[in-house]
């Protein structure tokens, strides 16, 4: 009983901290942003239309291939998905890199997405000063 208890534990902390480990870092997000990449958000339409990072396309989960089908994005384009907490983000760029796409940064949660946002504002100012 007692080995069972730490397989589960075990198990338990693995499916929690390993999506987190892949996330994309907030610095290559926001360059990202500023080459042009989109910013997809899987979290529910009424999700999006409580708070949404500017520039930032809504496709929910369950619609992801039809609304890439439908924005014309390329399996070579360069994109970053985002959801509420970093789950749904997981599951889709899982999807995305079943149907072909390849250059996918997972941003995990909605308030990493908009410190990139920002991030991507900031760095933008600061090349127009120079």
């Amino acid at each position: 009983m007692h080995w069972f208890t730490v397989l589960l534990i075990l198990a338990i902390f693995l499916y929690l901290v390993l999506p987190k480990l892949r996330q994309a870092s907030l610095e290559s997000a926001a360059q990202a942003i500023q080459d042009g990449a989109p910013l997809i958000d899987v979290r529910t339409a009424r999700e999006f239309s409580q708070q949404s990072v500017p520039g930032s396309l809504n496709m929910p989960l369950g619609q992801l291939k039809d609304a890439l089908e439908e924005h014309d994005i390329s399996t070579s384009s360069q994109i970053l998905v985002f959801c509420l907490s970093g789950t749904r983000s997981g599951v889709a760029e899982r999807q995305m890199r079943a149907m072909g796409y390849r250059h996918i940064l997972n941003i995990g949660s909605y308030g990493r997405a908009k410190k990139a946002w920002q991030l991507s504002q900031t760095k933008q100012g600061e090349g127009n000063k120079t």
